[in-house]
C-alpha cells in the first residue's frame, strides 16, 4: 500500500511540473500580474496615467454578466412537467444562494487580465466529495470548512484564480482532457485536523502565511506581525478522468494526503472555463489587456506630455533687472491684491507677462489613441457612458452604433450563458444522485392553489433542457419593466383559460409595495400550503398531468387539419 501511495505521489508531482510548464508557455502568467497591477492603478511615479484598463473593465463587466440570472427548465420527455417545475425552483434558488453572480463577475474580470475565467462546481465540501457528507468540522468540533457558500449536502460553484489551475500539456478544451490540478492554500492546522488527511498529515510542515499572499500585501509592514504564527500549506488537488480518482498532495510532503473515488466526475470533470478570445491552439485565451497594453502606454505618455506642457504654460514674467530691484520683482509673484511695485523707468518695459500653450497635436494624438482603444475592444463612446464630440447625433446613428456594439457584446453574453447552463446541469446531476433523503418544496398546482410536494433526487431525475436568456444582461429601468408587464398582463387577461390569480401574482412582483396574498386571499383561506406534504406521484396524478405521446402520423394529420380550417 505504501508503494502505491508513493507511485501516486510521484504521478502528482510529475503532472504538476507538466501543467506549470504548459501554463508558463501558453498562458504567460507573469504578464497577468502586470495587467492586474495596471488595473489596480499601480503606475510608475513618473507617469501621469489615464487608466483605460480600469474604465474599460468596469464598463465591460456590467454589460456581460447577468443582473438577475434565471434558468428555465423544460423536460425532454412527456410526464415530467411538474418535476421540471421543482428542478427550476431549486436551480434558481441555488443561483442566488451560492452567489453565482459574484462568481461570474470575477470570471469575466479574469478573462480581461488572464484570457480565461475558471469556475469549479462541487458538492458538500471544497476539497473532495467521495459520496459521504462531511460535517465540515474536526472531531473536536472545530470548523475547517470556512466558506459560507459551501454547505454539507448542497451543490456549490466557486471562481478560482487561473494561476491556481493547471492543465495537461497541449490541452485545447476541457471536454477531452485527462486530468486537471488545482492549488489550494489552507491553514496547516486545518489540514492536520481534517479527518480525511489526518492519518497521512503527520510531520506536515507549513510555511509563513506571507509566502502565499500578493506582493502588495506582503509589502505591508503590519502583515508580518499579524500572520507570523499562522502557518499555511500549499495543497494540490488532482482529478484524474481515466481512473475517476481524486488525489490530494501537499507541497514538500513525503506522503500523499488523500486518494479516493471522485464522486463529482459525472458527465466529465468538474470544471468550467470561460474564454472570450480563444486562440485555437491551447485552452488559454488572449487577455483583452494584452491587446490594449500598447495603447495604454501610449495614452499615458501623451497625457504625461500634456501635463508637462500644462505646467510650463502657467503664467510667467520677463523682468528687466536694470529697471526693477530684486526685492521689488518678487512682489509680482505674490497673491496680495493691490501690491505696489517700484520700477526705475517705463513699467511697460520693466515687466512683461507671457505664457506658453499646449500643442494641439498632442490633443489630436490622444483622440487617435482613444479611438484605437475602442476599435480593439469593440466599444463606442456611449458604451463607456460618454457622448461623442462633434454636435448632435441622429437616432439612426446612435442605433447603428449600438447594434455594432451589441454583436460583440452578445457573443460574450452567450459564452456566459453557456457557463451558467453547464453549471446548472452539473448541479442537477449531483442533486439527482446525492439527494436520497426526502425534500419538500411548494408548488402552485393547476388549481391555482399552493401544494407541498415531497421528493428525492431520484424522483425528479430526468433529462432536461436549460435555457438562459442573454438579454437578461441588458440594462432596463424598473419603469420599463413595469410597463411591459402591465401590457402583457392586460392582453393575457382576455384569454378565458388563463389562471388570472397567478397572472396577478406574477405581475405584481414588480410592485413590491402591495401585499398580493392579502389582496387575493378569500376570507378563511390559508396563505401557505396546508396539511402533510404529498408525494410527487400523488401530486402529479391529482394535477391530471399524465401526458400522452402522440404518434407522428396522428400529430401531422392534426396539424394539417388545423391549417385547412384556419385557411377557410
Amino acid at each position: 500500500m505504501a508503494e502505491k501511495i508513493s507511485n501516486d505521489l510521484a504521478w502528482c508531482r510529475q503532472m504538476k511540473e507538466e501543467g506549470i510548464a504548459f501554463q508558463d508557455k501558453y498562458g504567460q502568467p507573469t504578464s497577468w500580474d502586470k495587467y492586474q497591477l495596471l488595473y489596480e492603478h499601480n503606475f510608475p511615479k513618473s507617469v501621469i496615467p489615464i487608466n483605460k484598463f480600469f474604465s474599460i473593465m468596469r464598463s465591460l463587466v456590467p454589460r456581460v454578466y447577468f443582473r438577475n440570472p434565471k434558468v428555465m427548465v423544460t423536460p425532454r420527455q412527456p410526464g415530467y412537467y411538474w418535476k421540471a417545475q421543482i428542478v427550476e425552483k431549486i436551480d434558481n434558488w441555488l443561483i442566488v444562494e451560492k452567489k453565482f453572480k459574484e462568481q461570474i463577475k470575477m470570471m469575466i474580470q479574469d478573462c480581461f487580465t488572464c484570457g480565461l475565467g475558471i469556475g469549479i462546481p462541487g458538492y458538500d465540501n471544497f476539497v473532495a466529495y467521495t459520496g459521504e457528507e462531511t460535517s465540515g468540522e474536526t472531531d473536536d468540533g472545530e470548523k475547517f470548512e470556512l466558506n459560507v457558500n459551501i454547505k454539507p449536502g448542497e451543490p456549490w460553484f466557486e471562481r478560482v484564480d487561473p494561476r491556481d489551475i493547471i492543465f495537461p500539456y497541449g490541452t485545447k478544451s476541457v471536454s477531452d482532457m485527462p486530468w486537471f490540478g488545482q492549488k489550494v492554500v489552507r491553514y496547516t492546522h486545518d489540514v492536520k485536523n481534517d479527518p480525511r488527511f489526518k492519518s497521512n498529515a503527520k510531520g506536515l510542515e507549513g510555511k509563513d502565511a506571507s509566502e502565499f499572499v500578493s506582493e502588495s500585501i506582503a509589502r505591508d509592514p503590519a502583515h508580518g506581525k499579524i500572520n507570523r504564527f499562522q502557518e499555511q500549506t500549499e495543497l494540490w488537488i488532482f482529478r484524474n478522468a481515466r481512473t475517476r480518482k481524486v488525489l490530494v498532495m501537499a507541497k514538500d510532503h513525503d506522503k500523499l494526503l488523500f486518494k479516493d473515488d471522485d464522486a463529482l466526475q459525472i458527465e466529465g470533470l468538474p470544471i468550467n472555463v470561460l474564454t472570450f478570445n480563444p486562440t485555437g491552439r491551447s485552452i488559454y485565451g488572449i487577455p483583452d489587456a494584452r491587446i490594449i497594453l500598447p495603447q495604454q502606454n501610449q495614452y499615458n505618455d501623451i497625457n504625461t506630455l500634456i501635463a508637462a506642457h500644462a505646467y510650463a504654460s502657467i503664467r510667467k514674467w520677463a523682468i528687466d533687472q536694470n529697471l526693477v530691484a530684486d526685492d521689488e520683482w518678487q512682489k509680482a509673484m505674490s497673491n496680495i491684491v493691490g501690491t505696489t511695485i517700484k520700477v526705475d523707468g517705463d513699467p511697460k518695459n520693466a515687466i512683461t507677462q507671457f505664457s506658453l500653450t499646449i500643442p494641439r497635436e498632442l490633443m489630436e494624438m490622444l483622440e487617435i489613441v482613444d479611438r484605437a482603444f475602442r476599435e480593439q475592444i469593440g466599444f463606442a463612446r456611449q458604451a463607456q457612458g460618454e457622448f461623442s464630440p462633434g454636435g448632435r447625433k441622429t437616432a439612426y446613428e446612435v442605433k447603428t452604433v449600438d447594434q455594432a456594439l451589441a454583436i460583440r457584446i452578445d457573443e460574450r453574453r452567450d459564452a456566459v450563458a453557456e457557463i451558467l447552463t453547464q453549471v446548472v446541469s452539473k448541479w442537477n446531476q449531483y442533486i439527482f444522485k446525492f439527494w436520497d433523503e426526502p425534500t419538500t418544496e411548494a408548488l402552485v398546482g393547476a388549481d391555482g392553489e399552493p401544494h407541498w410536494v415531497q421528493f428525492t433526487g431520484e424522483d425528479i431525475s430526468s433529462e432536461y433542457t436549460y435555457q438562459i436568456d442573454p438579454d437578461d444582461a441588458v440594462p432596463t429601468s424598473g419603469e420599463m419593466r413595469k410597463m411591459e408587464t402591465m401590457q402583457i398582463a392586460e392582453q393575457l387577461m382576455q384569454v378565458p383559460e388563463i389562471n388570472k390569480e397567478e397572472l396577478i401574482r406574477q405581475s405584481m412582483k414588480h410592485f413590491p409595495g402591495f401585499n398580493v396574498d392579502a389582496l387575493l386571499r378569500q376570507p378563511g383561506t390559508p396563505p401557505v400550503p396546508q396539511g402533510a406534504p404529498q408525494g410527487m406521484d400523488e401530486f402529479e396524478q391529482e394535477q391530471g398531468q399524465a401526458e400522452r405521446v402522440k404518434p407522428i402520423a396522428e400529430f401531422a394529420a392534426a396539424q394539417q387539419q388545423a391549417q385547412m380550417e384556419g385557411g377557410q
